[in-house]
């Protein structure tokens, strides 16, 4: 959530310059004055947060209407300046006539603080036009930043609805590869409280604790190849997505990073679902925590067997929950006939309640049998099992709200309501409704018409996203450190 506070010391900063505009150039872009013209762009920059409307009418409308008036006169030789003139004065009193086409748009665009003139000075070879948007930064642009940072904070945050609202105030341009160069006022906002490297400095310290907090016992090869593998590879991979999101600011384009904070979530329930499984794991299968000795035992094996088969053999190190033994187990390489085979499938917690309850997840892990949504009837092979996102996310909030671990849930006999209900409520149950805003980035095609680092409402739309999924993390770091210290005493 972006506060009013934030908001008003942006505002504040930009009304206190003295030529606003010249904080939202976009250095990168330019309008060309073509050399067969009959005038010239004074103003050639294009700013970020400016109404695409404005930006179209001055610079095509107004600049074509005007380079009409003047073609004749100026391609004559010689003119003189009294003829020039008297043109700038008719197009002055078009521009003052509001029942003109050109009185209409620039009275509108006064409106809002925008202005433009023609100047045909002593030395000029032809006239030029200048616009003046120093009026709708200190008095309009505000105001609309206000509205939609209001709009966010009510929950009309969807991706897509940033991106409707952030192409309403930027320039219409979709080349790619643009040598791009950063406007002074995302300087700015990078140095104010509305800094989006400071959120995820505290993202990177949050994933690093949340590793330290979180040890998965080891068991046996299952325990280490798939639960303590998913796990350290699900934490690698949630840093690599902060280095992405780092990266991502350099290139002035903010959409990429709702795919990216989603990935985020999906993992951070991975690892919360992990090690409750961890933990539930024994409870199934009836095996015991590898000793010491035991330990030594499968490094020695696994030395030896890799040495023997270094040609074909491929294996990984893992680390026990010490993390100071090495172990070596044997890497999984799933073949399509593995990846086709059936699997027992957990589509949210409701469901994982019911396969626990009847045993039939239980016989998936031990037996490698169960009864699928596909052969209701009779048990069949099963490779494993696999859990859609919604159990993953579900994961989170179950232990945000309920302080427990999902299969400590599943025994409590926990209830969540349906997604409908879920939605309704979105600080309560703040994962699922994060995650189901930012899969909109997945499944609804979204149009990003307009160039790099030219919407400050692009920026701030993400950093509200990136602080809601901060809260997340900040709040299952708060609850698990609890629950960590319950469990350690358990174990004492």
């Amino acid at each position: 959530m972006i506060t009013e506070q934030e908001v008003f010391a942006l505002i504040s900063l930009v009304k206190s310059s003295r030529t606003p505009h010249k904080l939202f150039e976009i250095p990168y872009l330019i309008v060309q004055n073509p050399r067969d013209a009959s005038i010239r762009l004074g103003t050639r920059k294009i700013f970020a947060d400016f109404p695409r409307i404005a930006t179209e009418s001055l610079f095509v409308f107004v600049g074509n209407y005007c380079d009409e008036k003047f073609k004749d006169i100026v391609k004559s030789k010689p003119q003189t300046r009294e003829e020039i003139q008297k043109i700038i004065e008719e197009i002055k009193r078009e521009k003052e006539d509001q029942e003109t086409e050109l009185g209409y748009i620039s009275k509108n665009l006064e409106k809002i603080g925008i202005k433009w003139w023609i100047n045909f000075g002593e030395h000029y070879k032809k006239p030029v036009i200048i616009i003046n948007a120093n009026d709708y930064y200190k008095k309009f642009w505000g105001e609309k930043i206000k509205d939609f940072v209001q709009k966010l904070n009510d929950g009309y945050d969807y991706p897509s609805q940033i991106y409707d609202m952030a192409s309403e105030l930027t320039p219409q341009y979709q080349k790619l590869q643009l040598r791009v160069r950063i406007p002074e006022i995302f300087k700015v906002l990078e140095v104010t409280d509305l800094s989006i490297i400071y959120e995820l400095e505290n993202l990177t310290k949050m994933i690093e604790k949340l590793r330290e907090l979180i040890a998965i016992p080891t068991y046996d090869v299952y325990s280490i190849i798939f639960i303590k593998g998913s796990v350290d590879a699900t934490f690698s991979d949630m840093l690599g997505i902060v280095h992405q999101l780092y990266n991502m600011l350099n290139t002035g384009h903010f959409f990429s990073g709702y795919l990216l904070l989603r990935k985020l979530l999906i993992d951070l329930g991975i690892i919360l679902f992990f090690k409750s499984f961890a933990e539930e794991y024994p409870k199934i299968t009836g095996v015991t925590k590898i000793q010491e000795e035991e330990k030594l035992g499968i490094l020695y094996d696994g030395l030896k067997d890799y040495v023997d088969n270094f040609k074909t053999k491929w294996m990984k190190v893992y680390y026990d929950d010490s993390d100071d033994m090495p172990l070596l187990a044997s890497t999984v390489l799933e073949s399509v006939n593995d990846v086709i085979e059936e699997t027992l499938e957990i589509m949210n917690f409701g469901d994982l309640k019911i396969q626990y309850n009847s045993g039939n997840l239980q016989n998936a892990i031990t037996k490698g049998k169960a009864v699928t949504k596909k052969n209701k009837k009779k048990e069949i092979n099963v490779r494993g099992i696999e859990c859609r996102d919604t159990v993953y996310i579900e994961t989170i909030d179950i232990l945000r709200l309920h302080r427990v671990l999902i299969f400590d849930a599943v025994k409590a006999n926990i209830q969540i309501p349906g997604r409908k209900d879920k939605l309704r409520e979105p600080q309560k149950y703040r994962a699922y409704a994060e995650y189901h805003k930012l899969s909109d980035a997945v499944h609804n095609p979204i149009l990003v018409d307009f160039p790099p680092y030219s919407s400050t409402l692009e920026y701030l739309g993400y950093l509200h996203h990136v602080r809601i999924v901060n809260k997340i993390f900040q709040d299952v770091l708060q609850v698990y450190k609890t629950y960590y210290r319950k469990s350690r005493k358990k174990d004492w």
